[in-house]
């Protein structure tokens, strides 16, 4: 049993009995109304029992809050927070989260909601000290405990402001620098830093504070509050500082937001076309119909459809009804820029040459996150814009398939798939992503059919990657395999299952092609505390079950020739027998006196000799080259030259062969499908030309 709570049980063992809270009479009907009003405005995110857990919870960043945690971010005490505290986020909000302000609710509902939040907490840390507990522990000494765990302490008392001083913000920027740049950027822009967590496992990224969205409030007090409290639950500590320091690095941060990037240019004079845009998470869309703040979804709205003409003098007022939205047009230029419930932002361009802009979404504000994207259309003056289709709502989420509970793991993987709108990025069954600009490798995001050939670089077999699937259909962690692998290097395999699967945990950061240019779109989510590990096995069975099969028949040599010993034990280099490839358009097929210099067949000892080395040592003795078969053809139409790709371009021969290393035996069919498609990515990747005559023949 753990020290603390030991400690509490003795607390609550020895404490005097508390007085009757006067409340539970009093304001039983208020609770009872705060729990109505909950199921209604906060479940679908935070779950029906208050656990972060609702049907929104997985699309959303930062995750909802768990209230049996107890770690409520804003608080003004040294320990629980205030009923104020409370209906303070209801009333305002959370800047820069997906917890969107109540403030149209009347005061007495938020009171409500307030005492239904506190009493959701305590039922759950009550269920969760029950679990850790022993029997021996009642379930009122729990309730106890539980309602001293969440008690609001004394409030905490700023010391006053010492006199100003011109010094403040240069002092506050040496402490930032020394205090907070481990986390937050420099300057206060965006932290690429992507190890830390919040209580939920969550990734969390550090606050750009030129945004000017703070999660507490943007007064000096506030900002204060939060550098001496900290965020219970997040990697923000909490600071004991001298006054001048403190109010020093409050000034400091504050002008940070002060001076921010300012999305709007002031350098238009004036302004032809105002533009107004909201964010409504459900049913998805940017519309330019009038919603509410915090809205009862779904709102009956349409998607924007916006045509401006040519040189259009534009200014375009962001706003969001309900969760954080970040709007990105990098056709236009326009951020990505991030928007907050209750706060607009406004940004002034002018109409580009006519043609159609993309505009998005760029983080997961709900389940119909995928769906709030469009398009600007720009014509030419006295051109009448074509009639079109207005873009479809997303489905509800109660109409998201779901896979039933005895179905296979591959059926589940697929249902994964589709609830998480994987195929929104990846395409339809990872045939193909959609673009992503300005982004490497190849300007689109990977399409993931061919996840065999990633896991199984050596060349995939069925009977292999069956036994994967197999394991995985009976419930088993690939990693619970080490001790019986169902097939030959399973440990290389492993580690490539490691790093998917590290991916799919913690995400990726999609590097930009031109550092100058804007950044990219889209980045791959963190998916570990959306999804279980058995889930993220089953999306990966389905991305496995996905793999084409139609091949070339498998090619048998004449020798089994080792690579894994000649390369690992021996030391030797594909140059060493490949000795053409580094100079010649063709790798060339070895020959005989590529093995004389090791294998004189008059110095063969009987006694070691293997059965290919015995069939080796037949060709050489009858000076008859060895007739090895090719693995990888390519279209007559295509051509390839070794020299330019190894020689010239330093590229490793296991990027198109596969690791050799790991193959005993010969390869029977070529590591990957020489599509043009796979050319071309690599060839994106590396900034290779992409000039048609460079690789198909002339005719």
């Amino acid at each position: 049993m753990r020290l603390w709570f030991v400690c509490l049980i003795f607390m609550a063992a020895c404490a005097p009995p508390e007085r009757a809270d006067p409340r539970v009479t009093t304001q039983g009907d208020l609770l009872e109304r705060g729990l109505v009003l909950y199921h209604e405005e906060c479940a679908r995110c935070h779950g029906e029992q208050g656990l972060g857990d609702g049907r929104q919870a997985n699309f959303l960043y930062p995750k909802p809050r768990d209230f049996a945690l107890a770690n409520f971010r804003v608080t003004s005490t040294e320990s629980g927070p205030t009923e104020e505290d409370l209906a303070r986020v209801i009333r305002r909000g959370l800047p820069g989260s997906a917890m969107p302000p109540f403030g149209h609710l009347p005061g007495d509902d938020q009171a409500a909601l307030s005492l239904a939040v506190r009493h959701l907490a305590i039922e759950g840390k009550v269920r969760g000290l029950a679990d850790e507990a022993s029997s021996s522990m009642t379930p009122a000494e729990a309730r106890d405990i539980a309602g001293r765990l969440l008690d609001a302490g004394p409030p905490i008392e700023l010391p006053p402001r010492p006199a100003d001083s011109e010094l403040s913000v240069i002092r506050g920027e040496e402490l930032y620098q020394k205090m907070c740049t481990s986390c937050h950027a420099w300057q206060g822009g965006i932290s690429l830093k992507r190890d830390m967590k919040d209580d939920t496992g969550a990734f969390i990224y550090p606050r750009n504070f030129e945004t000017g969205l703070f999660m507490r409030g943007t007064s000096d007090s506030d900002i204060a509050l939060t550098i001496i409290r900290g965020l219970p639950g997040t990697p923000m500590p909490s600071y004991v500082m001298p006054p001048e320091d403190l109010w020093a690095l409050v000034d400091y941060v504050r002008s940070l937001a002060e001076h921010g990037e300012d999305v709007t240019s002031p350098d238009m004079p004036g302004v032809d076309r105002v533009i107004t845009l909201t964010g409504v998470a459900d049913p998805g869309v940017w519309t330019e119909d009038t919603v509410a703040v915090g809205y009862r979804g779904p709102a009956a709205v349409e998607p924007a459809r916006i045509v401006l003409r040519e040189g259009e003098e534009v200014l375009l007022e962001l706003k969001s009804a309900d969760a954080t939205h970040s709007f990105y047009s990098p056709e236009l230029g326009i951020g990505p820029v991030e928007i907050y419930p209750g706060h607009s932002r406004t940004i002034r361009f002018k109409a580009p040459a006519p043609g159609e802009y993309e505009y998005f979404c760029m983080v997961l504000c709900g389940h119909c996150h995928f769906s709030m994207k469009g398009t600007l259309r720009v014509v030419a003056d006295g051109v009448e814009p074509p009639a079109e289709d207005m873009p479809a709502h997303c489905a509800p989420v109660e109409e998201l398939f779901e896979a039933p509970a005895a179905t296979s793991v591959i059926e589940k993987g697929k249902a994964l798939y589709r609830k998480m709108a994987c195929g929104e990025c990846h395409g339809e069954q990872g045939r193909g992503g959609i673009e992503n600009f300005n982004a490497l490798p190849a300007g689109e995001v990977p399409a993931l059919d061919h996840l065999v050939e990633s896991l199984m670089v050596w060349s995939p077999e069925r009977n292999e990657v069956q036994a994967l699937l197999d394991s995985l259909e009976e419930g088993l962690s690939v990693f619970e395999l080490v001790d019986d692998p169902p097939f030959v290097n399973f440990e290389s395999f492993l580690r490539r299952y490691e790093s998917i699967s590290q991916t799919l945990r913690e995400g990726r950061v999609t590097p930009p092609k031109d550092p100058s240019g804007p950044s990219p779109p889209l980045q791959m989510p963190a998916w570990e505390a959306r999804l279980s590990a058995g889930e993220m096995d089953a999306l990966v069975a389905y991305l496995v079950s996905l793999y084409d099969w139609a091949e070339p028949n498998p090619v048998q040599q004449v020798v089994a020739f080792n690579h894994q010993l000649h390369i690992e034990d021996v030391g030797y280099e594909c140059v060493d027998c490949h000795q053409q490839v580094t100079e010649a358009s063709a790798a060339g097929i070895p020959t005989n006196d590529a093995c004389f210099d090791c294998h004189d067949p008059e110095e063969t000892i009987d006694e070691m000799t293997s059965p290919a080395l015995a069939s080796l040592t037949r060709y050489l003795q009858q000076d008859t080259e060895i007739p090895w078969k090719r693995v990888n053809r390519l279209p007559e139409h295509t051509t390839f030259s070794h020299a330019r790709h190894v020689g010239a371009g330093n590229l490793d021969c296991a990027a198109c062969h596969g690791d050799m290393s790991q193959l005993a035996t010969p390869p029977e069919r070529p590591a990957y499908k020489l599509t043009m498609a796979w050319c071309l990515d690599c060839h994106q990747q590396e900034e290779a030309t992409d000039d048609c005559r460079a690789c198909h023949l002339s005719h």
